[in-house]
């Protein structure tokens, strides 16, 4: 693993593209935080994307955007045609830009660009993979019938790029990037903006409402939590959840409240615009994470910024943002049953208010623009050199 402290700024700037695969409005807020700490490191900045994320950047006149935006289809057939055809073109972009882009990031879904990424490793330009999470694990849970394709581009990728970036050293082991030590970089693209994520209402005052924000989908355990929440009302009535987003689980979801007639108990906010999630936020006693695998949730730090405590398992990098019983929970395992005992338990013993208190000081204090920007600074300047 690179270490970023010997490496010296020379506060040269480049001509940086970002590449992704077509997004949902849930990966948008992500590559808006990574275009943050990118602008002040290069003379032009290139983003190459679809879908949600093309849409809100397009109108952006500080970036120079290409659309690769298709239908996403349940279809295989044309699941894979899309596939090889927003490839194709993703590389025609690469290849029509070779001379305006000094260093490449692959991004939210850029463990699949194998013909952009290949093509960069040809024509000799630096490239970064930017690794959230286990995607083998992602297609696994999800139950994607491709989940072996993606599992093999993932190690071909990770063979081909110049460096690979993750979110902690932690995730060398659940990524299974233990051959790639001497190319990875450890550097966060998270962090709080806090004019816009605060306390807005006293914890005090706040009632007894839990909350889940993220993708309805498996590898979220967002299944289990619903699944916990007779229990969590057998034991304490005064307990409300509410859920934010969207996903393939949603009407799974909204069939399992109305069959169990817990539409009193939960309320589905369908998806959430970034700008409204803080109102939301401030309405919160505890946010639960019950995921399977994970990057670093950027959710954990808004909900703490807000003086939310944070209930999580203790995959990918959650451990470095919460200390059990200090600045948050971890949940040992996210079986429903397991959930519910939790929750209950931290409600009828933990002081609620001091681990808000700790959690907003460590997610104001650690996780700056400033510091993100330092550390892909030198990423840049030591992959490019």
């Amino acid at each position: 693993m690179k270490s970023l402290e010997k490496y010296n700024l020379f506060k040269k700037k480049y001509r940086v593209g970002i590449l992704t695969a077509p997004t949902e409005k849930a990966s948008v807020p992500a590559i808006s935080n990574l275009i943050e700490i990118l602008k002040p490191l290069s003379n032009t900045l290139t983003l190459v994307t679809g879908n949600a994320s093309y849409n809100f950047f397009k109108n952006d006149k500080n970036i120079f955007i290409f659309d690769i935006s298709y239908r996403i289809e349940g279809n295989p057939v044309k699941k894979i045609l899309n596939y090889f055809f927003s490839q194709l073109y993703s590389s025609w972009i690469i290849l029509k830009e070779r001379k305006t882009v000094d260093i490449w990031f692959f991004f939210m879904g850029g463990e699949r660009q194998f013909f952009p990424i290949l093509l960069t490793k040809l024509l000799k330009k630096p490239s970064l993979l930017m690794i959230t999470g286990s995607y083998a694990k992602i297609a696994t849970y999800s139950c994607d019938p491709f989940s072996l394709p993606i599992k093999l581009l993932y190690i071909i990728n990770c063979e081909l790029v110049g460096g690979i970036i993750l979110y902690s050293p932690k995730l060398i082991v659940e990524a299974e990037l233990d051959r790639h030590e001497d190319k990875i970089f450890v550097a966060q693209r998270h962090f709080v903006d806090q004019e816009q994520f605060n306390i807005k209402v006293d914890f005090s005052k706040r009632e007894e409402i839990i909350g889940y924000f993220g993708r309805l989908s498996k590898e979220k355990g967002v299944l289990n939590f619903i699944f916990a929440a007779e229990k969590i009302r057998s034991r304490n009535p005064d307990l409300k959840i509410i859920i934010g987003g969207e996903g393939e689980l949603g009407d799974q979801i909204k069939q399992f409240i109305h069959k169990n007639n817990l539409q009193d108990m939960i309320s589905l906010l369908g998806w959430v615009p970034h700008e409204e999630l803080p109102d939301h936020l401030n309405k919160l006693k505890l946010l639960v994470l019950p995921s399977y695998t994970e990057g670093f949730p950027n959710i954990i730090l808004e909900s703490m910024a807000c003086g939310v405590p944070v209930l999580a398992t203790p995959v990918g990098a959650v451990c470095d943002i919460l200390d059990d019983g200090v600045t948050g929970f971890l949940l040992e395992q996210n079986s429903p049953e397991k959930i519910a005992d939790t929750i209950i338990n931290i409600f009828e013993q933990a002081d609620l208010e001091r681990i808000a208190k700790n959690g907003k000081e460590n997610a104001d204090l650690k996780y700056s623009l400033k510091k993100a920007s330092d550390d892909f600074d030198k990423i840049i300047d030591t992959v490019s050199g």
